[in-house]
């Protein structure tokens, strides 16, 4: 790890296009912060000696509020912060090199009872490139290894990584096999 910045005290008010009201932005703008977990990145050294940034955040949940809608506003503007700062609209700036940008947004583009269009818009920025396969080989490879998840733990041994890896009844691919207590 070579550095660290966090911009979890990032006032709200300070977003370009925030969803505050003007009357909350006067009332609270000198102490609302907009990252309700935060927002960090990470700069590693690869083995290589090249650099490459995490970029992580978790945002409030969308819901549990009134009809002012302030978390599922806030959950929007935590999300839109990644398309301002890749845009360098920000006082920070934005990655050079390779980046990932990862974490907890509470939000999903098509469902759910979150601002959608926040996410979609991240998900469509220029700065951004979709991890999904997309060759024939990528496509067949991620096919062989998902299975959908089971409606209800399984029963039986407990899997591990190492009878997942040896059999094709594992529930869930390695990295989600189930853990019980």
């Amino acid at each position: 790890m070579t550095g660290v910045q966090d911009f979890s005290g990032f006032l709200w008010r300070d977003l370009p296009g925030h969803l505050l009201t003007p009357a909350e932005a006067d009332r609270f703008g000198d102490v609302l912060r907009l990252s309700a977990g935060g927002h960090l990145r990470i700069d590693l050294a690869r083995p290589d000696g090249s650099a490459l940034a995490l970029l992580a955040w978790h945002a409030a949940p969308p819901v549990f509020d009134g009809p002012e809608d302030l978390n599922g506003r806030r959950n929007h503007d935590e999300t839109a912060f990644w398309g301002a700062y890749f845009d360098g609209t920000l006082p920070f700036p934005p990655p050079e090199g390779p980046f990932v940008l990862l974490g907890d947004a509470n939000l999903d583009p098509l469902a759910g009872d979150g601002r959608r269009a926040a996410m979609a818009s991240l998900l469509d920025h220029p700065a951004l490139q979709d991890p999904a396969p997309v060759s024939p080989g990528a496509l067949a490879a991620a096919a062989r290894a998902t299975r959908p998840p089971p409606a209800t733990p399984p029963t039986g041994p407990i899997p591990t990584p190492e009878t997942c890896a040896r059999t094709t009844s594992c529930p869930r691919p390695i990295a989600w096999c189930w853990r019980r207590a």
